[in-house]
């Protein structure tokens, strides 16, 4: 399904960027580690991780509608590397790449990886399952309580730099780019003061808090990606596959009340109820899309939300020969009184065919079964010379359909049979209170 949930803001700067990566709402609350070491006595690492869950619920608390969150782990994980491959997100001290030059603060490393989540603005954004961040363990770092008290003398603030920081984390871009090699400004110019004041902006100063507070600039990004939505599900009274015609209820359930909803269903047909039921009339899978729209009244201003789900409902017909074929099973004569039963049903929707049976009756026989096969196109020896009925019986939601051919194992030798239609009924197969429709062929 697609999470995006797009947000408009009213005085928005609209410079926000986003990384492309985005957590899974399955991951949230993350669980953030802390290393156990301390940075040259400058602050220590319960006040450290004090500091940094404040960062994390700065996002939380200023971006209400965004479902973003996060809790330390129970206890602190000895942790002296950040930057590998260990699925879980860590904070640490102690730079492992030695790569963090004095002019740089902190760094976010977010683990890349194939699992799409959806696409915005010719963008593709995957899901992250691992963000590390490495604090530069040469930077002397002040607390928020000693900084609050007047202390600073020039220090930078963990929990400012934590928190943007913490916005790389949840999938957030700066707010502005990084002047370019030779001296120009990038695309986003840096000047708008709004932009400069929002977390996301690019660099940071000694003793300086004004990172802690978002601007509508860094919630209307957060908000781009964890805002509110809307899932839905077919009712508990409806079967999502069945024979046609099928009839399915749909409920959504969000997490801010949208103003309007619209419904695609995936065979043409669209709706605005907000609980709509709808009956498919025709053979096929279907994806089911909501789309579901806020309308700037409520706490989390003008959104949108798309939520798909691909191949949601399926709905068959009677089992039936594929395309091109006459009937839904022929045979090729193998060796002696061995034949290649061909199977030709139609599986051209996928779920449509749940169970198959080949039964194999000896002349006059039409109560018990010398053998009985479940293979797809199976290889049969009849055994000797004879006649020979074999019945195949297929089963789906769309219901049972049976076809007999008739094998004389004294005429049928060598090479692939020709089989036509005798169009005569078989009426002894019945599944039910439903016949089995039959083709009789004989060879």
């Amino acid at each position: 399904m697609s999470l995006l949930a797009f947000l408009t803001l009213s005085n928005a700067a609209h410079a926000w960027s986003h990384t492309q990566n985005v957590w899974p709402r399955s991951s949230l609350p993350l669980t953030w580690y802390l290393s156990s070491a301390t940075v040259d006595d400058t602050i220590e690492m319960d006040v450290a991780a004090v500091d940094i869950q404040s960062s994390f619920d700065n996002w939380t608390i200023q971006a209400p509608c965004a479902e973003v969150s996060a809790t330390k782990a129970e206890q602190d994980a000895n942790i002296t590397a950040s930057f590998k491959k260990d699925n879980r997100s860590a904070m640490t001290f102690e730079d492992p790449s030695d790569e963090l030059d004095s002019g740089v603060l902190a760094a976010t490393l977010c683990q890349p990886t194939a699992d799409s989540a959806f696409s915005f603005q010719g963008k593709n954004y995957f899901y992250t399952y691992e963000c590390d961040i490495a604090y530069n363990e040469t930077t002397p770092w002040i607390s928020t309580d000693r900084f609050e008290a007047g202390m600073c003398g020039g220090e930078y603030l963990l929990e400012a730099v934590s928190t943007h920081e913490i916005g790389h984390l949840w999938g957030l871009g700066h707010s502005c780019n990084d002047p370019n090699d030779d001296g120009t400004k990038g695309d986003v110019p840096c000047d708008n003061p709004e932009v400069q004041n929002a977390s996301m902006f690019w660099t940071a100063n000694p003793c300086d808090a004004h990172q802690m507070e978002l601007t509508s600039d860094d919630v209307e990004g957060l908000y781009a990606l964890y805002g509110p939505y809307c899932s839905f599900e077919a009712t508990a009274s409806s079967e999502r596959s069945g024979g046609a015609p099928l009839e399915v209820c749909f409920s959504s359930d969000c997490s801010e009340s949208p103003g309007s909803v619209e419904w695609n269903f995936g065979d043409g047909n669209t709706s605005a109820e907000a609980s709509p039921c709808h009956t498919y009339e025709e053979k096929g899978q279907y994806s089911v899309v909501l789309t579901s729209n806020g309308d700037g009244e409520g706490e989390c201003g003008a959104w949108q939300d798309v939520q798909r789900a691909r191949s949601y409902v399926v709905v068959c017909g009677l089992p039936e020969p594929a395309e091109g074929f006459e009937g839904l099973f022929s045979y090729a004569h193998d060796e002696e009184f061995v034949y290649q039963l061909i199977n030709q049903v139609d599986t051209s929707v996928y779920g449509c065919i749940e169970s198959i049976q080949w039964e194999v009756y000896e002349g006059d026989n039409v109560d018990e079964p010398t053998q009985t096969l479940a293979a797809w196109s199976p290889k049969v020896d009849l055994g000797g010379e004879g006649k020979y009925r074999v019945v195949l019986t297929v089963e789906g939601p769309g219901g049972q359909y049976a076809e007999e051919i008739f094998i004389d194992t004294g005429e049928v030798k060598g090479g692939s049979c020709s089989t036509t239609s005798q169009g005569a009924s078989f009426a002894g197969l019945m599944v039910g209170a439903a016949a089995l429709f039959l083709r009789r062929r004989r060879a």
